[in-house]
């Protein structure tokens, strides 16, 4: 497991440079290639290219079969089954919860994986910190994932069916909260604080905006959703049903992967839905 300049363990196959890069060093026995170095002053950007290229490489190495990685199959997964039917933000989720996972199953052949990687993988992700709500969001996502591979006889079985998180997430009651989750306080305004704010944003370009945060609990998205024809002066109501997210676009209209993930800001509202009278 390879170190950055502070000691900390930052990956398989990494290390940080003394002149701060990051160098991915790949080694592919039976190829008869010559090592190959990824350099980048990006961690994330070079566990990335890291995983791409095992992706890329491994199927056809002599030794290896032609059996599509982990990888792949999630891009072919996500193009044939979920990208025309989710929203923009939701497939940022999906994209977010496998590319964590990303460096240590990437780069394998589907057909290989085991229930032990998947364990191995869950640890690795709880060592690196990772929130029990990211990790669970990380195996939902690869669970699907090879739930349809088994679906399509692709593998024999799913190695995640058995698998269960060692953390607590919300959904799964895994053990008795410990004495510091139970501590928790909530962290919110006195009035006199609140006071004090008031006070303070008089005059504020934003001043309306703080006021209706404060007044209304909405959330920020809510707010900055809001248009004229919302607001309703006669019986002094506001109308909340939609909100404004800056997301991550993956994919074109027609479902295919972008070369380059770009943002878009964009409005979303509720699904309608037919009330029974």
């Amino acid at each position: 497991m390879g170190k950055n300049l502070k000691g900390k363990e930052i990956g398989k196959g990494i290390r940080q440079r003394k002149d701060g890069r990051y160098e991915a060093r790949i080694t592919i026995k039976g190829s008869g290639k010559p090592p190959f170095s990824i350099y980048g002053t990006n961690l994330q950007q070079v566990r990335k290219q890291r995983s791409m290229y095992l992706a890329e490489v491994l199927p056809g190495v002599p030794g290896f079969d032609s059996s599509m990685s982990v990888s792949k199959w999630y891009e072919k997964w996500m193009e044939l089954y979920k990208v025309r039917n989710l929203k923009a933000t939701t497939i940022r989720n999906y994209e977010d919860g496998f590319r964590r996972t990303e460096e240590y199953i990437g780069y394998m052949k589907l057909v290989d994986i085991k229930p032990e990687h998947i364990l191995d993988m869950i640890k690795k992700l709880e060592d690196e910190g990772y929130a029990p709500t990211s990790i669970k969001q990380s195996l939902s996502v690869v669970h699907q994932m090879f739930e349809r591979a088994a679906a399509s006889k692709m593998i024999p079985s799913d190695p995640t069916a058995e698998v269960k998180l060692s953390v607590e997430a919300p959904g799964e009651v895994l053990a008795e909260p410990t004495e510091e989750a139970l501590d928790v306080k909530e962290n919110c305004l006195s009035t006199d604080e609140s006071h004090r704010f008031l006070e303070t944003i008089k005059g504020d370009r934003y001043e309306e905006l703080f006021l209706i945060l404060m007044h209304t609990g909405m959330r920020i998205g809510e707010v900055l959703a809001l248009q004229w024809r919302d607001v309703n002066f006669d019986e002094k109501y506001l109308r909340v049903y939609k909100t404004l997210n800056r997301v991550k676009l993956y994919y074109d209209k027609q479902g295919k992967k972008l070369a380059e993930p770009y943002y878009v800001t964009q409005i979303t509202s509720p699904k309608k839905r037919k009330v029974s009278e």
